[in-house]
């Protein structure tokens, strides 16, 4: 933007020799855009400095002044938007990836808070990996969703982006129903493969994480389907005297929905290898 302006002062007083300073004014204008959007809102805000000076020049006169003024704008709006197309334009790929990164690590911990929440109750760690989830969910490059964001880009990063936020949705689900207490016969017919699916969940996000980061895998990424499938499989086939009684009854149904969601999370991940592409 320095730069920008120091070519609109030279042009201003060298060049049009002007006095006045709408030229540096709508140069400096027109540049402060968010990430992605450039053109298009430089160009937006060209339209309503015109409208301003439009405005300016039937309510003080002299009219005949117009033609001079929307002349220095046009010549300061090119100069920065040509600067910021050109000058140091934005890295969108890069601006994700330093959003994207945090976010997908922040779940990579919180899951296993979830999982230590469900089997041994430990509160503390879950809630404090929550609290850190959010914080980077806010960082979430919400300019994505901007009109003027470049066509090229929306469908890819919008999705990406959904699918992510999607995954903390799913995450905060599975938190909210390891607060129930279980009972330990229940919970030991899940234990061994939940535990399992911990390193093969962060194997994964962290593959996803060297793809993000322009690395190359140096092995394949297997995700925790044959866990997750032995994990169904055992709470079908446990038989009904766990379930016997109401409390019984809601056990099994939150352990169900606990499950169900820990496969709707496996397939937001695989979605996102897919974005990846």
């Amino acid at each position: 933007m320095l730069f920008a302006v120091s070519i609109a002062l030279l042009l201003n007083y060298y060049v049009v020799e002007s006095m006045q300073g709408w030229l540096p004014f709508s140069t400096m204008m027109v540049m402060l855009t968010s990430t992605g959007s450039a053109l298009y809102q430089g160009l937006q805000r060209f339209f309503i400095i015109s409208g301003v000076v439009i405005v300016g020049s039937l309510i003080f006169p002299p009219f005949h002044l117009l033609y001079t003024r929307m002349y220095y704008v046009a010549i300061g709006a090119v100069v920065g938007i040509l600067a910021n197309i050109i000058i140091l334009p934005d890295r969108v790929d890069y601006e994700c990836r330093n959003a994207f990164v945090p976010i997908l690590k922040s779940y990579a911990y919180y899951f296993p808070a979830i999982v230590d929440l469900l089997l041994k109750s430990n509160l503390i760690d879950a809630e404090r990996e929550k609290i850190h989830t959010e914080k980077n969910l806010r960082k979430l490059p919400q300019w994505v969703y901007e009109v003027g964001f470049d066509s090229t880009l929306q469908m890819g990063y919008r999705y990406f982006f959904m699918k992510v936020g999607q995954m903390g949705e799913i995450l905060f689900a599975m938190h909210h129903l390891a607060r129930h207490s279980f009972s330990d016969q229940l919970l030991n017919v899940i234990r061994e493969p939940l535990l399992q699916c911990i390193p093969r969940l962060e194997q994964f996000i962290f593959s996803l994480i060297t793809v993000l980061e322009l690395k190359k895998l140096r092995e394949g990424i297997v995700d925790f389907e044959a866990e997750l499938a032995t994990m169904e499989e055992k709470f079908r086939v446990m038989g009904s005297p766990l379930w016997e009684g109401l409390e019984g009854e809601k056990d099994a149904v939150y352990l169900a929905e606990f499950i169900y969601d820990l496969r709707d999370l496996r397939s937001a991940m695989l979605r996102l290898t897919e974005a990846l592409r």
